[in-house]
């Protein structure tokens, strides 16, 4: 089945409804899933752009956060998914290349925002140069909501306490420039990161250390197909995606 008829963005499980899934797309479309029955989506939320990403808040799965290719990011409600807030957030766009991050923190329905270079951001967390290179994920850890990691283009993912942002907690090197890097849901024990060429890497707290390295077959166009990937929200299990036209044979991932 194909569940968007353009590139998707973004996708990952609702943290209280395992079967629950969202996708975030180019067509200009959020969608929300029920994995059992993958023949029709259970809401389609329209957009005036692509959209590059689609989140739960991390307290209840309640509410919904997408950011768009332009400025815009949009919150949804449970259990209709009725558009409560539309907000213009100030950013230097560059198609393709610099749509803004957000991530919600873990223990409150607050969501952190950031911006390309040059636009002036007040708040000392945001204007603190975390990286040497673009910061393509950031997002915190669901057991300590002091713990923050980020990925970059700079070939690292870096942990980060954010009351001590001087100097972050460790850094981790990679081949290629880093796409994401999430925490697992089930207690966050895990980190999953995926670059910009086609391996996967696992690590493992407290001392981060490198668990799984693993090669994902993946048809790569540099800065357009970066894959994805997301942790199941009750098991130590992820989800990766591909570009089209890779043959995979399991059921779901077909899909």
């Amino acid at each position: 089945k194909k569940l968007h008829t353009s590139k998707i963005r973004h996708l990952e499980f609702n943290p209280q409804d395992a079967n629950l899934m969202v996708t975030a797309s180019l067509d200009k479309t959020v969608k929300l899933w029920d994995i059992r029955m993958l023949d029709d989506c259970v809401q389609s939320l329209q957009h005036g752009f692509g959209v590059a990403a689609a989140k739960f808040s991390r307290t209840n799965g309640c509410y919904l956060l997408s950011t768009d290719m332009s400025n815009e990011l949009r919150v949804y409600k449970a259990p209709l998914w009725r558009l409560e807030h539309k907000i213009e957030h100030e950013h230097r766009f560059i198609p393709s290349l610099t749509h803004f991050k957000a991530s919600w923190h873990p223990l409150a329905d607050l969501f952190l925002v950031g911006s390309f270079p040059d636009i002036p951001i007040e708040d000392k967390l945001l204007s603190k140069k975390l990286h040497t290179s673009k910061i393509r994920h950031l997002e915190f850890n669901p057991q300590d909501a002091n713990l923050m990691v980020t990925a970059s283009l700079d070939k690292t993912v870096k942990l980060w306490d954010i009351r001590m942002l001087d100097d972050c907690v460790q850094s981790l090197q990679h081949g290629f420039g880093v796409a994401a890097a999430k925490f697992s849901r089930t207690n966050g024990c895990y980190l999953l990161s995926t670059d910009m060429s086609n391996e996967l890497r696992v690590y493992k707290a407290p001392l981060w250390r490198l668990e799984h390295k693993i090669e994902h077959e993946h048809r790569f166009i540099p800065s357009l197909t970066h894959f994805k990937a997301s942790w199941h929200p009750l098991a130590d299990l992820f989800l990766v995606g591909s570009f089209p036209d890779i043959p995979i044979e399991d059921k779901l991932l077909s899909k």
